[in-house]
């Protein structure tokens, strides 16, 4: 069985409070994070791995830049006991349409890929 949880943590912005809050969570075997951000030089996803323990590895993509100098995008956090991630990466995703989205300034948008063996 895998244990898979897809978490959108707004970039960090209470990254204190996520990383406590990953304690009460039962064990998971891989994390898909959406709005990953990078705080003081360190990339949302390492500390998210850290605070899981010494097992855990991550991968984070930046898609784009705030005004403010924010970074946000997308990362994947595994168990290594479980995944053996043999690559990772990200590719484009297609800029969205529609009405109310045009509206909104264009933004870069990825998606990140881990490709793995699972023990």
């Amino acid at each position: 069985m895998l244990r898979l949880c897809t978490w959108n943590i707004q970039s960090g912005r209470r990254l204190p409070a996520i990383l406590e809050s990953l304690a009460s969570l039962e064990q998971l075997d891989l994390i898909a994070l959406q709005e990953a951000s990078t705080h003081n030089g360190a990339e949302d996803a390492v500390a998210v791995a850290a605070a899981l323990g010494p097992t855990y590895q991550a991968f984070q993509v930046t898609a784009h830049l705030f005004p403010d100098g924010v970074d946000q995008g997308n990362a994947v956090v595994w168990d290594s006991r479980r995944i053996q991630a043999t690559a990772t990466g990200a590719f484009k995703l297609p800029e969205p349409s529609g009405r109310v989205l045009s509206r909104i300034r264009p933004q870069n948008r990825n998606a990140v890929v881990l490709e793995s063996l699972l023990d």
